[in-house]
């Protein structure tokens, strides 16, 4: 009895230490899954924006990277690592990890580790379409030393299928030889395609066949990964600030990962008038997914739903509309794409000089956003300045009549109710909204960035954002107040 009883005490023993053995083994495994499906998760969720925005973080530098690493090294690999030998790192991960990386191939293609430690720049480049622009010159010199690429398109026909006896590139082409080296042309003919036959398709067919340039410039490692593409037109020059902003760690590099808007400000003839609204075709796009067809470089322009759902970059360059001769403006009516004004009361010239000399608009529009204050040209770049020196004495009109015009950029500018008490509620300015903020600090920010009125600022941000609506002084149901 006694000795059967030892053997159950022995057998109960046994059978809990097999349980206990296998839950711990069952943790272990747990474990190891997860680890697993950690690093499974890790690989499939670096992509190549997030890549690079972890590579701006601290946590990822090679001592993290190691840890996130260590449970596929051996003891000597991992002594290997702490040495910090980047070839030896690199060789390593990349033998362990292909198995797991399958068809993603990530440091094959696009980024390796040595781009994960962040030693990489972010490539720029500057696509537009050239038709004889004075101000293209100007554009390159400004731009020159914070573009990688320019790709630059000249027709061998207007859009509207005026042919050329010569082109501009060939015409101007002193004035490029600084840039060349920086510069890709591409001189388009006509699609010979029948879906290409209006003026809007042939632009649409004309700037997007700076694509296959790009892909066979990347081929020869003349650009690289990452890169952007700035896509607006020739006389929309971005700032060449906001463009140094691109980088790892700056504020805009998310721009590598989505399209953005560069809001800009908005001029007419020359930099002595200023338009009321803000210029928002202009825009940035990470570059491989235009090469992929997610996005092309025409459609965030046409498409404004697109814009408004983009980043928006504001204080991102200057729209210099018409800064032309009086042959010159003649000249674009007759060749742009917007056909509905090719008529003869835009093109006399007695009323061109006139409406240049008191800032008329060119085509008598009446909204809001088309009419031009006063602007104080000195308030700009140097080479800006120089420029408007240039083209005012060029078209024959003063250059400094809005010299007494001051910005007036007030520091920690405040809206108070856009004049509207009833309806533009505290609620309705904090309202967060993506890419703006809030209504509030949007409004703040033309007030203090731009100079604008806070009536100005309020009309432009319930225009420009549905949610702000009800702070639109202009549509008040009150009296507004007085101020």
């Amino acid at each position: 009895m006694v000795y059967l009883n030892v053997n159950r005490r022995w057998l109960r023993i046994l059978i809990l230490s097999i349980m206990i053995v296998g839950f711990l083994l069952l943790l272990i495994n747990i474990f190891i899954i997860d680890n697993t499906m950690n690093l499974n998760n890790l690989v499939k969720d670096i992509n190549k924006g997030q890549m690079l925005l972890l590579a701006q973080s601290n946590e990822l530098k090679i001592n993290n990277i190691i840890k996130q690493f260590g449970n596929v090294l051996d003891s000597y690999e991992f002594d290997k690592l702490q040495n910090h030998n980047d070839e030896r790192l690199k060789e390593i991960i990349k033998n362990k990890m292909d198995p797991i990386y399958d068809n993603i191939h990530v440091f094959e293609t696009q980024f390796d580790i040595m781009k994960i430690l962040g030693q990489m720049t972010v490539t720029v480049v500057d696509t537009f379409m050239y038709n004889g622009e004075p101000i293209v010159p100007v554009r390159l010199k400004i731009l020159y030393d914070h573009i990688d690429r320019f790709y630059i398109v000249e027709g061998t026909k207007t859009f509207t299928g005026i042919e050329k006896d010569y082109l501009f590139k060939d015409i101007n082409f002193e004035a490029f030889k600084p840039y060349d080296d920086k510069i890709s042309w591409l001189v388009i003919d006509d699609p010979p395609d029948s879906n290409f036959t209006t003026p809007r398709k042939k632009e649409y067919f004309k700037r997007n066949c700076i694509i296959q340039a790009m892909k066979e410039d990347l081929s020869k490692d003349i650009i690289s990964r990452p890169f952007v593409i700035i896509a607006t037109d020739a006389d929309e020059i971005p700032n060449p600030q906001v463009i140094d902003e691109f980088q790892l760690g700056k504020k805009w590099i998310s721009v590598i990962t989505r399209p953005a808007v560069l809001e800009m400000m908005w001029f007419s003839y020359n930099f002595n008038w200023r338009k009321r609204g803000y210029w928002r075709g202009p825009h940035v796009l990470p570059g491989d997914d235009v090469l992929s067809g997610k996005f092309d470089l025409h459609i965030h322009r046409t498409n404004r739903g697109k814009r408004m759902a983009a980043l928006q970059i504001p204080a991102a360059g200057w729209h210099c509309g018409y800064f032309l001769s009086i042959e010159g403006i003649m000249n674009k009516i007759e060749s742009s794409i917007h056909t509905e004004f090719n008529k003869p009361e835009y093109k006399v010239k007695e009323r061109l000089i006139e409406n240049i000399k008191i800032g008329q608009d060119l085509f008598y529009r009446t909204d809001d956003d088309e009419q031009v204050d006063l602007y104080n040209y000195k308030l700009l770049p140097i080479e800006l300045q120089k420029f408007h020196l240039e083209i005012c004495s060029i078209q024959n009109v003063s250059a400094s009549i809005g010299l007494n015009v001051t910005q007036k950029y007030r520091k920690n500018s405040q809206v108070s109710s856009c004049f509207c008490r009833e309806t533009c509620t505290k609620g309705i300015l904090d309202l967060e909204i993506p890419d703006f903020f809030s209504c509030r600090k949007r409004i703040n920010f033309l007030m203090e960035h731009y100079g604008d009125s806070e009536r100005k600022a309020c009309v432009a941000v319930a225009t420009d954002i549905p949610q702000c609506g009800k702070c639109n002084p202009d549509k008040c149901p009150v009296e507004i107040e007085v101020t």
